[in-house]
């Protein structure tokens, strides 16, 4: 290096080394002309002269080589402040980032490089050139940098104070060092200064949005409605004019305040509904029925924090409660009706005073005095006929035992009878003894006075029996008088009674030919076997071919695929959806799985409350629900045809959001009919996938062929 070469000490070295040195000097000033041609020519005349002294030996001494250093010195001190000026010279009009090279190479250059006797040398345009390049583009890149910093939109902390400190820097800048500012503007890389505006502007509405918070209701009143119009408002208007700023809110927490916004209508709603119940009323133009029933469908879809809105708001659950609570009393108390001295009646007297009594206070007052005499009226009565009733007790009671003992007694004639009438041969009675049935009715009677109270349908049959049996002892009296008293045969009339044994061979023959007859008939009227068998049509995922038997002709074969089969040879993802599903909803108290041909059905008791089905390549859920009263955004669909009557909303599960929705749909059907949930399952529900022919050998897949 040229230091090194300057600090030979020159008097200690002999003329080899002097000769190396020379040429090293030369090859060195050969190497600063390439690299700065800015200095070339003057590095030239101190070659030229370092050359000429070289090429004379005997001019080569001590003193010419120092003579030749101190050219160097002061050529390398010349050059290295041409280069300086050359560097700054070649920064020109600064811009950024591009110029960050530029400035600092001649920056460094001119600190690192030059000693302060040649810095001195530096022209003081050029140096004045240089330390504002400097200033106005490292002030430029701190902003840059600070702008740059700036994280993805949030509500945190974190991203409101980046983007404040990147505005308060570009701000200050716009005002200390203008020509800085206008490097920030003019980046070639970055709009820097449209990024900063875009972050400031969503800033404002991402905060908006933040300063929602945890979501409260009254009415719209001091509520949480207008921190979200406020926020609704303000996001409308930067949509309007710089929709990029728009999408960083979108990125921050713009789905929150969708979310604020739906909560808060749906808690309205719920309101709205029970406010509508009004005076509760059962029966004609005015019942609270559907009011009640659409209120409480309203409620019962909420959140549990949206609830807790709606209890918070004017006692407005209690309303629900209470309304839901005097309709129910309206109702038991209307049911009793035309009061009877039967079960029935006092039944519903007793179900309507239990729930009467369990009313509270408040929910007494609200239904009124009216009600109560209805129901107080009908006590009164049914107890005036539980009176009367009693006394006919008293008398059925006494009639009872007279019948049971007059029933023993006949039973007693009529075996005596019976043994009378017998021939003594161990023949059949003369007479069947029918009228032995009259013993059972004292027993019917007395059950029916011991089990408390009046089934009179009980005295009805036993009534009906009496009749009966009378009939039947008429008729048997009436035949006994016509076999003792037959009618006189006249004179004329000659009876002639053919042999026995004729006539029985006359009707051996008969049976014979009958029989043969018959045979000949049945072995004239063989029905063949059917080829052909029928199955439902349910064609999604059946497989079509189409080939020929051994005379050309064309068959058509049809592979019907049970569900099992059609499970096997599915897709990992629906198996996973299928397995996730059932392990759910088997985990609900009760709920059993069925798999049959077509369906896989999922029962509570006799109900079907699920249905899986696979359609083509998608699984597919019907739920015993109204489609039409699902919430929107489950994008349900009516299952229509006679097969789906029971559960008529179908529902399509294509991915993981999907398969959440239908667990939260059988949540709800779940919780409607108050069934708790278990432990939730883990069981292997995915079938392995087998080849068509295996799945037709294990009977999971029919083949059917038909010629065409």
């Amino acid at each position: 290096t040229a230091t090194e070469v300057i600090s030979v000490d020159i008097s200690r070295v002999d003329r080899t080394e002097i000769e190396s040195l020379n040429s090293t000097v030369i090859a060195y000033l050969g190497t600063i002309s390439q690299n700065y041609p800015e200095i070339a020519s003057t590095l030239e005349i101190v070659r030229a002269e370092v050359y000429e002294d070289a090429i004379v030996e005997d001019n080569i001494t001590v003193q010419g080589v120092n003579e030749n250093i101190i050219k160097l010195q002061e050529a390398l001190s010349a050059a290295k402040v041409d280069v300086t000026e050359a560097l700054i010279g070649a920064i020109g009009s600064v811009t950024y980032p591009n110029s960050k090279d530029a400035v600092d190479a001649a920056k460094d250059y001119y600190d690192n490089v030059l000693s302060e006797e040649e810095k001195g040398d530096v022209d003081s345009d050029l140096l004045n050139t240089l330390n504002k390049d400097v200033k106005d583009y490292g002030e430029a890149k701190e902003v840059a940098d600070l702008i740059n910093a700036i994280p993805e939109p949030s509500d945190t902390e974190e991203y409101y104070d980046a983007v404040d400190a990147a505005k308060a820097a570009y701000e200050a800048l716009a005002t200390s060092n203008p020509d800085a500012a206008a490097l920030v503007n003019g980046a070639t890389d970055k709009d820097y200064e449209v990024i900063l505006e875009n972050n400031v502007e969503a800033k404002e509405v991402i905060e908006l949005i933040d300063a929602i918070g945890s979501l409260t209701y009254n009415g719209g009143n001091d509520d949480s409605l207008e921190d979200i119009a406020a926020a609704e408002e303000a996001y409308a208007a930067l949509l309007a004019s710089n929709p990029d700023a728009a999408a960083l809110v979108e990125v921050a927490n713009y789905d929150a305040l969708l979310e604020d916004r739906a909560s808060y209508d749906e808690v309205d709603a719920a309101v709205e509904l029970i406010n509508n119940i009004g005076s509760v009323a059962h029966g004609g133009e005015t019942d609270s029925k559907e009011a009640l029933d659409a209120a409480r469908e309203a409620y019962d879809a909420l959140s549990e924090e949206e609830k807790a809105l709606v209890a918070g708001y004017e006692s407005s659950y209690k309303t629900l409660d209470d309304s839901e609570h005097v309709y129910e009393a309206l109702v038991l108390i209307d049911e009793i009706g035309n009061v009877d001295y039967d079960s029935d009646s006092e039944e519903k007297i007793n179900k309507a005073r239990e729930f009467y009594d369990s009313l509270s206070e408040d929910q007494k007052t609200q239904l009124g005095e009216k009600p109560l005499n209805l129901l107080q009226t009908a006590e009164s009565d049914y107890a005036t006929l539980k009176k009367n009733g009693d006394i006919w007790l008293i008398v059925f009671f006494a009639l009872s035992i007279l019948l049971l003992i007059a029933g023993l007694v006949l039973l007693f004639l009529l075996l005596k009878k019976r043994n009378e009438d017998d021939d003594g041969n161990g023949g059949e009675p003369k007479e069947p003894v029918k009228a032995m049935s009259i013993a059972s009715l004292p027993l019917v009677i007395l059950t029916s006075h011991y089990l408390g109270t009046p089934y009179l349908i009980l005295y009805a049959i036993a009534g009906l029996t009496i009749l009966v049996w009378l009939i039947d002892l008429v008729v048997a009296i009436y035949k006994r008088y016509r076999k003792t008293h037959p009618k006189p045969v006249a004179n004329n009339v000659q009876i002639e009674e053919a042999p026995l044994a004729e006539a029985k061979e006359s009707d051996d023959e008969a049976k014979k030919r009958l029989h043969k007859s018959f045979a000949e008939r049945l072995e004239e009227e063989k029905i063949p076997e059917t080829e052909a068998t029928s199955f439902e049509d349910n064609t999604d995922g059946d497989e079509v071919m189409m080939s020929q038997d051994e005379n050309g002709n064309a068959i058509e074969i049809r592979y019907l695929k049970s569900f099992t089969a059609k499970l096997s040879q599915a897709d990992e993802t629906l198996k996973d959806y299928y397995n996730s599903l059932k392990n759910y909803v088997l985990s609900y108290k009760g709920v059993q799985s069925k798999v049959s041909w077509h369906y896989d059905s999922v029962v509570l008791g006799r109900e079907r409350v699920l249905k899986f089905a696979i359609r083509g390549k998608t699984l597919c859920a019907y739920y015993p629900l109204d489609p039409k009263k699902v919430a929107q955004k489950y994008k349900v669909e009516e299952a229509k045809g006679k097969k789906f009557e029971e559960v008529p909303c179908l529902y399509r599960i294509k991915n993981e959001r999907r398969c959440q929705y239908a667990k939260d749909l059988f949540d709800r059907m779940m919780k409607k009919r108050k069934i708790q949930k278990g432990k939730e399952l883990n069981d292997e529900y995915r079938i392995p996938f087998e080849e068509t022919k295996v799945l037709i050998a294990k009977g999971l897949i029919k083949e059917v062929k038909k010629r065409r």
